[in-house]
């Protein structure tokens, strides 16, 4: 059963990313800009979740960084229907995946880590 996933690019470091792309299987996200703090985040609706994604970010010093996660492998067996996997990028330009899914909390929608989740290294 195929299930919904989010995907998002969050920049945790304090340089510019001028271009992000996220890719695996036959999907290809064009991220676009993301500033220091900010976040991009794209439905992808019907995707079945990938064993890895490519992700590729050009910074505004110019450098390119493409780097390979792993994503299935760090998914909890049993995980809610709908999951939002934010790829940040660290001070360093290092990926990590992180796995998130919504709650209600006073009748509002909460975005919180997925329990049982390893975060990437």
């Amino acid at each position: 059963m195929s299930r919904g996933i989010d995907i998002g690019v969050v920049n945790s470091g304090t340089e510019r990313i001028e271009n992000a792309t996220v890719a695996f299987s036959d999907y290809d996200f064009s991220v676009g800009i993301v500033s220091p703090g900010k976040k991009k985040v794209h439905v992808c609706s019907g995707q079945s979740f990938p064993d890895s994604a490519e992700i590729t970010l050009l910074f505004a010093d110019g450098k390119k960084v493409v780097q390979t996660v792993a994503v299935r492998p760090l998914l909890p067996k049993e995980h809610p229907k709908d999951v939002v996997i934010h790829f940040k990028v660290n001070e360093q330009r290092i990926v990590l995946v992180e796995y998130l899914h919504f709650i209600q909390v006073d009748g509002r929608h909460k975005l919180v880590p997925l329990a049982g989740s390893a975060p990437s290294k």
